[in-house]
């Protein structure tokens, strides 16, 4: 069973690194970490809709994203941005919570002024190279989980942007 591990632990401050294989161990963290964001009810949705193997105590370059456009979890290994829109915007259009938070920072939330589209390079459970445009919902959360892999959490680009902080009592 998979831990969240939380602020301050300094695993994720740490810049993760690239795996250099995939082998079944990594298809099977892949899969330790679907099966921990999905919930055993199903109008309730999943758990979280990112998580970066940092925030699992494994520094690491691995994240599953939740594709709201395919209604599954998108495995990723090695991601990279490898562009950004020049356009940004402060919260998701048409979603329901403009706020962000995380399962590593528990009960803190805040909006995040994050690229309308970027452009992200990764290799599939696979092995397959990747190339892909996101926005959206999906791309906010792409974001957010590369941002653990470099050991940058949401509250940091919070605090840069001069934003505000919303703890949850």
């Amino acid at each position: 069973m998979l831990k969240i591990i939380t602020i301050p632990n300094p695993i994720l401050r740490q810049k993760a690194k690239k795996v250099a294989k995939i082998g079944p161990s990594t298809k099977q963290l892949i899969e330790e970490m679907v099966d921990f964001l999905k919930t055993d009810q199903p109008k309730k949705g999943p758990k979280g809709v990112g998580l970066a193997a940092p925030q699992i105590g494994l520094s690491i370059r691995i994240v599953v994203i939740w594709s709201k456009p395919s209604h599954q979890f998108l495995p990723m290994i090695n991601p990279e941005i490898i562009w950004c829109s020049k356009r940004t915007s402060l919260n998701v259009a048409k979603s329901k919570n403009p706020y962000e938070g995380c399962l590593s920072v528990p009960g803190v939330w805040g909006q995040v002024r994050r690229h309308s589209v970027i452009k992200l390079a990764y290799q599939t459970p696979k092995g397959q190279k990747v190339i892909r445009k996101f926005k959206g919902l999906t791309g906010v959360i792409i974001q957010h989980e590369v941002d653990h892999l470099k050991g940058i959490l949401f509250i940091d680009r919070i605090i840069k942007q001069k934003g505000k902080i919303i703890k949850q009592e």
